[in-house]
């Protein structure tokens, strides 16, 4: 007779006494009901003793223990020593440097947007010229300084045209 499925984990959580109270009174009415379940438990233990028999847990002798626990007391008494700005870790669990970086970006990018804002290039104010008269206006400024690039699109609309009349015929 097999174990019952609902009960598989509830018996290995058992042999390990890992069980809770609520849970080992309602696994005991069950093994008084159920044949296949006290056989798995049966073979359950059998294999845990077996286990301890022929795997023996190794003892630590005196002097290892002892070395081991200065070891873990010296670590402890090291961490508490420390100040707190030492507690913090740079390369990795705050992440300090990186972020401190970021903020730093962020400010200098406001910044430049708030001067573009607060402080706009005047686009009516006339240039004057030697003579006092008007020669550029800061608008004609900025064509001039892209003339380039509306030569190029000057080409490109021609391009264009002609790519669309060879298509129409």
């Amino acid at each position: 007779m097999e174990p019952c499925q609902d009960y598989k984990e509830r018996l290995l959580l058992n042999a390990y006494g890992e069980l809770d109270q609520k849970g080992r009174l309602a696994l005991e009415e069950h093994l008084r009901v159920c044949e296949g379940c006290r056989r798995e438990r049966e073979r359950v233990s059998l294999l845990l003793e077996r286990m301890k028999e022929t795997m023996p847990s190794h003892e630590l002798s005196t002097a290892q223990s002892r070395e081991l626990t200065d070891s873990i007391m010296r670590k402890l008494g090291e961490k508490q020593r420390k100040s707190w700005w030492q507690k913090w870790d740079l390369t990795g669990g705050y992440r300090l440097i990186p972020t401190l970086a970021a903020a730093c970006m962020i400010i200098v990018a406001l910044g430049w947007f708030s001067l573009k804002v607060l402080n706009p290039t005047p686009s009516s104010q006339p240039i004057l010229g030697q003579n006092g008269e008007v020669s550029l206006i800061t608008e004609d400024m900025e064509v001039i300084e892209n003339l380039e690039f509306l030569e190029e699109m000057d080409i490109l609309d021609k391009l264009v045209e002609r790519v669309d009349d060879r298509n129409l015929l």
